[in-house]
């Protein structure tokens, strides 16, 4: 069962979720934010904030927009 975001109360604790950090997926991060830093790949490592876009992005996946649609497929993090 999904949560509305409008539903959210202060402090509300969401569920773990999972979610995959691959080399083609920080490429395509790394591609959108027009950042050009050759360390990130030479050291095939992933910027922070890549991180918490990806779990953004899984979080998100598991919520429920006001309209009663759901999230899954729209979220591109």
């Amino acid at each position: 069962m999904s949560t509305v975001l409008t539903d959210l109360s202060a402090g509300h604790q969401f569920p773990p979720v999972s979610f995959t950090v691959d080399a083609a997926r920080v490429s395509a991060y790394l591609a959108g934010c027009g950042d050009n830093v050759a360390l990130y790949e030479k050291q095939k490592v992933a910027p922070p904030l890549a991180i918490a876009a990806f779990a953004l992005g899984a979080l998100l996946e598991e919520m429920t927009l006001p309209d009663g649609k759901s999230n899954k497929g729209r979220v591109q993090a």
